[in-house]
């Protein structure tokens, strides 16, 4: 039986709005599930991820 690794991506955020699109872009590529854990940021962080398809 052949074992495929699966990759999982955490990103933490705070007030990461200026990057948080390219960083989810990316990790979406090498990853099979992105997950973005947001630390109550107040400057849209949130919102983009959100755009990004993270729940």
């Amino acid at each position: 039986m052949e074992k495929t690794a699966q990759v999982v991506c955490i990103i933490p955020t705070l007030n990461e709005a200026a990057t948080m699109a390219e960083v989810v872009q990316k990790a979406k590529q090498i990853a099979h599930r992105v997950v973005v854990v947001d630390g109550h940021s107040e400057d849209g962080t949130y919102e983009i991820a959100s755009k990004e398809g993270m729940t």
